[in-house]
């Protein structure tokens, strides 16, 4: 064979190669989920547990002297994150299957994953999210958007109606209270109790804006965990009953609870 023949056979051959290469990444999601899972079990149970930690998404692996080590691991990083992104589709129609540290972890690795905002992407979504509900006009009943003799329906009891009438007009804001407001970073924390030895209270804290749900306890042996900053909180007339009826909690400890954090709006639904 001619020395320019076996060139060309060899560049056929890496050609052939790549083209199965790219293939696999675009065509084997299932199997990427499936390595997915098996690569946060493998990090769920061969390491101790350790408290859970809220993680920049924008974090960028540590920088080295030795170039050729760095554009190896960025390769690698960036081969590895196209991999979580294609397969998390998949994997999250499937996530009942799978217990809630793995879960934990597979959203930890994806954190891992250095973040770029993309302007256009973000433009279009804000512009599905007015097209939809117009949440800033709407997302609180007020007296701007709800006249006297409205008839609200609730989100999930699409049944229920209760009308508005003068004494729960009065009791609305006269309008929105975030128009105009815009936020870089935001925290929104829950209730369930998954922050328990977490340690994030000083990153919660360190939101523009924490929105908190059903009056959580923020003082105490927990501040370390959840933080006290609060911003925006939900309220349900079924916490009250829970907490201060039936569990006994006195009337000053409701109201104390009610000055833990709050500095600006507390969201209460009727019935």
């Amino acid at each position: 064979m001619r020395p320019g023949g076996a060139l060309f056979a060899l560049l056929a051959s890496l050609l052939l190669l790549l083209l199965l290469r790219l293939l696999w990444c675009w065509t084997d999601a299932p199997a990427r989920s499936r390595f997915l899972v098996e690569e946060s079990r493998e990090a769920t149970h061969s390491s101790p547990a350790a408290p859970r930690k809220l993680r920049s998404s924008a974090t960028l692996p540590p920088r080295t002297g030795n170039s050729t080590y760095l554009n190896e691991k960025s390769l690698h990083l960036m081969e590895r994150c196209q991999n979580l992104q294609a397969g998390l589709e998949t994997l999250s129609n499937r996530t009942g299957k799978y217990s809630e540290d793995e879960y934990l972890q597979i959203i930890t690795n994806i954190q891992s994953c250095p973040w770029k905002r993309q302007v256009e992407e973000y433009e279009n979504f804000r512009a599905k999210l007015a097209s939809c509900c117009d949440a800033v006009q709407n997302f609180i009943v007020s007296q701007n958007n709800t006249p006297i003799g409205t008839n609200m329906t609730y989100e999930v009891e699409s049944k229920s109606k209760i009308q508005i009438k003068e004494n729960i007009f009065d009791m609305l804001p006269v309008f929105q209270p975030f128009v105009g407001y815009s936020f870089n970073q935001c925290a929104v924390v829950g209730n369930g109790g998954i922050l328990n030895q977490s340690l994030c209270g000083a990153e919660i804290d360190k939101a523009d804006f924490v929105f908190r749900c059903n009056l959580p306890p923020t003082t105490g042996n927990v501040t370390n965990d959840v933080g006290t900053k609060t911003n925006l909180v939900t309220l349900n007339p079924s916490i009250i009953k829970l907490r201060f009826i039936l569990y006994g909690e006195n009337a000053k400890e409701y109201k104390d609870s009610k000055k833990e954090g709050l500095s600006k709006c507390e969201v209460k639904p009727s019935g």
